[in-house]
C-alpha cells in the first residue's frame, strides 16, 4: 500500500508536468532562472521499520506505524539545473516502550503528567536534512528530484538502572540503554504547481534510510555470577517514508 501510494503520487506528477509545458505565468518565475523558494507543509510520517525474529527485538521500543508530521524547507536554485535545499521536519508520535523496561508507579505517574501537560511537545520526534536538487522545469509546474544526508531522532534516548534482590535475597541490578538517532541518506522528489508569480502548491515525498545502528541493550548483573547480556541492533528503525501537502512562495529573485 506504501509503495502504490508513492507510484500515484509519481505519476500524477509526471503526467501533469508534461500536460502544462504551455500556460504563461508572468515575469519572473520562467523556467530554470535564479532564485529561493519558501515552504511549509503537512502530511503523514510512514514508518518503514522491518520486523525481526530475533528473540531480543522487543528490547527495542516502537512507534505507530502512521503519524502526523509537519515540515519547512528552504531551496536555493542557484544554477539553471540545480540548486540546494535545507529541510527541517517534525513528526508526532508516542513511544511504545520495551515489554523489558519496568518503570515503576512514580516515573509512570510522572512521564503521563508531563505527556498530558505538554503535549504535542513531549511527542516531537525533529529531524533535518539537506543536499542538493535537480531541476525538470515547466510553467506551471516545478519538478526536483534531490538527495541530502541528515540527523534524525526516532525514538527518545534511555538510560536507566533498577536494583534489587533475586529470590535468594543476593542484590541484582538491571541496567537498560536505548538510542535510536541516527544519520541518515534521504532522497525525495518536490513537485509544485504554481498558482501565479508568487505562490505555489507543493506535493512532497521523502525517503529516509538510516546510516548507523539503532539498539537496545539490557545486562542482568547479579552478585556472584557472570553478567548477563542481551542485545538488539537494526538498520531499519528510523527508515520512513513521508508525504507531505503544501504551500510556497519566491522571493529574492
Amino acid at each position: 500500500m506504501k509503495l502504490k501510494l508513492l507510484f500515484l503520487f509519481l505519476l500524477c506528477a509526471a503526467f501533469s508536468y508534461g500536460q502544462n509545458e504551455t500556460f504563461p505565468v508572468k515575469k519572473g518565475v520562467e523556467p530554470y532562472s535564479r532564485y529561493w523558494l519558501m515552504q511549509t507543509s503537512f502530511g503523514a510520517n510512514i514508518d518503514l521499520v522491518r520486523s525481526s525474529s530475533d528473540p531480543y527485538a522487543a528490547l527495542l521500543a516502537t512507534r505507530p506505524e502512521v503519524a502526523p508530521v509537519w515540515a519547512m524547507r528552504l531551496t536555493h536554485l542557484f544554477s539553471r539545473r540545480l540548486g540546494w535545499y535545507a529541510n527541517l521536519q517534525m513528526s508526532f508520535y508516542k513511544e511504545r516502550k520495551s515489554e523489558y523496561l519496568d518503570p515503576d508507579l512514580l516515573e509512570e505517574v510522572f512521564e503521563g503528567l508531563v505527556g498530558t501537560l505538554f503535549w504535542p511537545v513531549s511527542r516531537m520526534r525533529p529531524s533535518a536534512h539537506a543536499g542538493l536538487v535537480y531541476r525538470l522545469e515547466s510553467n506551471r509546474w516545478k519538478i526536483y528530484p534531490a538527495l541530502g544526508v541528515g540527523y534524525g531522532c526516532y525514538l527518545p534516548d534511555r538510560d536507566k538502572e533498577k536494583n534489587g534482590q533475586d529470590e535468594d535475597g543476593r542484590p541484582i541490578s538491571f541496567v537498560y540503554k536505548q538510542h535510536a538517532s541516527s544519520f541518515s541518506l534521504n532522497l525525495g522528489l518536490s513537485a509544485h504547481y504554481f498558482m501565479n508569480e508568487r505562490y505555489f502548491l507543493v506535493f512532497n515525498a521523502d525517503y529516509q534510510q538510516p546510516l548507523q545502528k539503532s539498539y537496545a541493550r539490557l545486562t542482568t548483573l547479579t552478585q556472584g555470577e557472570e553478567p548477563h547480556r542481551a542485545n538488539y541492533q537494526t538498520t531499519t528503525a528510523g527508515r520512513t517514508l513521508n508525504l507531505h501537502l503544501g504551500i510556497g512562495l519566491i522571493f529574492g529573485q
